[in-house]
């Protein structure tokens, strides 16, 4: 939660344990690509907000037209894609009325739980369009990841293989479910058709090499711990798998954009480990390198047999 010089005293009027929902503005003025582009409008997390502060360094404090001094962490409870999240039509619809560019107090609480309850509507058709389903293919077996389809949790036949009972109650949770579902719905946009098996949680052959993503759900609170468990998994699966494959290429799938203090994670992961990374964005997902060629959809490997 940001506050510029102009509202830093607002600060001091929410406190620790105050429920937060977070709203794409109307106008990115710093958006690389489009700096007349226009958010997707829509209601996409909601947290808790902490005690944690930050003061934000003198050379990223200007953005846009504004001096950002401050922020305050915020731990999320639900997050969807931005263009997924609910419409501000139907914000305006619970409200009775509409909303501005700049923050704003909920009340009742009943209203803050009705906006709550559609974003936990949209998390939820978003993670899956039935029950969580539970299989158990080989360990070396990949299967053909759908997004849309019931969420399918692998276990792998093998009564002591503890990595796969991990990797299966991490796939369980909601959030997971979400980046799962809407990193795989981008790959298939682009032409490519992601797998998975009891361990992975999504491979594909992407311009003629084979790739491995580690999706993360994580917060603030957890990124570093959750950086460096994913790293572990992607070099153990490269192994297990892609031995005999050189040219394997790593990503991991963060739920959040590395936090200000962890501004050498990035450049640490892509050019000391060799391992690609990303994150949901306002219109998709961080660039991690796919090549032009396949963002013209001319990826004709067929995907692998089980």
């Amino acid at each position: 939660m940001y506050f510029h010089e102009k509202k830093l005293k607002k600060e001091k009027t929410v406190l620790a344990g105050d429920r937060i929902l977070f709203y794409e503005t109307k106008k990115h003025p710093d958006h690389k690509k489009d700096p007349e582009w226009h958010g997707v409008k829509r209601l996409f997390a909601s947290g808790t907000l902490t005690e944690l502060a930050e003061t934000i360094p003198p050379e990223r404090q200007v953005r846009g037209e504004k001096r950002w001094l401050l922020r305050r962490m915020v731990v999320p409870d639900i997050v969807v894609p931005p263009k997924m999240g609910v419409p501000l039509a139907e914000v305006r619809r619970i409200r009775g009325k509409g909303v501005g560019r700049q923050g704003f107090e909920i009340r009742p609480k009943e209203q803050f739980d009705l906006l709550e309850e559609a974003l936990r509507r949209r998390r939820d058709s978003l993670n899956a369009s039935g029950p969580v389903s539970v299989v158990a293919p080989q360990a070396h077996s990949w299967q053909a990841f759908r997004p849309g389809d019931p969420m399918q949790v692998g276990v792998a036949t093998a009564p002591l293989d503890l990595a796969a009972v991990a990797a299966a109650q991490e796939r369980a949770q909601n959030a997971h479910i979400a980046l799962l579902n809407s990193f795989a719905a981008m790959l298939a946009e682009l032409g490519v058709d992601p797998e998975w098996n009891a361990h992975c949680d999504l491979a594909a052959d992407i311009a003629g090499a084979r790739w491995l993503f580690e999706a993360k759900s994580c917060h603030e609170g957890n990124v570093l711990g959750q950086i460096r468990h994913g790293v572990s998994q992607l070099h153990e699966y490269r192994f297990r798998y892609c031995r005999h494959e050189p040219g394997a290429e790593l990503c991991l799938v963060l739920q959040i954009a590395p936090p200000t203090e962890l501004g050498w994670i990035v450049e640490y992961l892509e050019r000391d480990r060799g391992i690609r990374v990303t994150w949901p964005i306002p219109d998709g997902f961080r660039d991690f390198g796919l090549s032009a060629e396949l963002r013209k959809g001319r990826n004709n490997r067929s995907p692998r047999g089980s």
